[in-house]
């Protein structure tokens, strides 16, 4: 199975449209699209059939080349983006706290 990213993918129903058509391909044996991450994870004989399957459903769609290599399960590199997106999410969470806990301390002084 591998592995794809879809660019320009920004419609649910575009998604089930092409995961619907890519089941119907002969030779596809497996397919899934994940539209949260524009992931293609397909198990096909012929990559170009598929690939002009989905330009005739969404011509302003592409698709990058397999994916699998750079992000299998025994492949390790840090992904710098996703270490900021998650020390961001804690340092929101971490503030949203902060400033229930004072809304809490200070409720009656607050009212008054």
């Amino acid at each position: 199975m591998s592995k794809y990213h879809l660019k320009g993918l920004d419609c649910p129903n575009c998604a089930a449209k092409i995961e619907e058509n890519l089941k119907k391909l002969e030779g596809v044996r497996s397919v899934s699209l994940n539209f949260a991450t524009s992931t293609l994870y397909l198990d096909a004989e012929d990559i170009e059939e598929v690939r002009r399957t989905i330009q005739q459903i969404e011509p302003d769609i592409k698709m990058d080349e397999s994916l699998s290599d750079a992000h299998s399960p025994d492949h390790s590199h840090e992904h710098d983006g996703e270490d900021f997106r998650v020390r961001r999410e804690l340092m929101l969470i971490a503030a949203s706290v902060v400033l229930f806990l004072v809304g809490l301390i200070f409720k009656s002084k607050l009212h008054a």
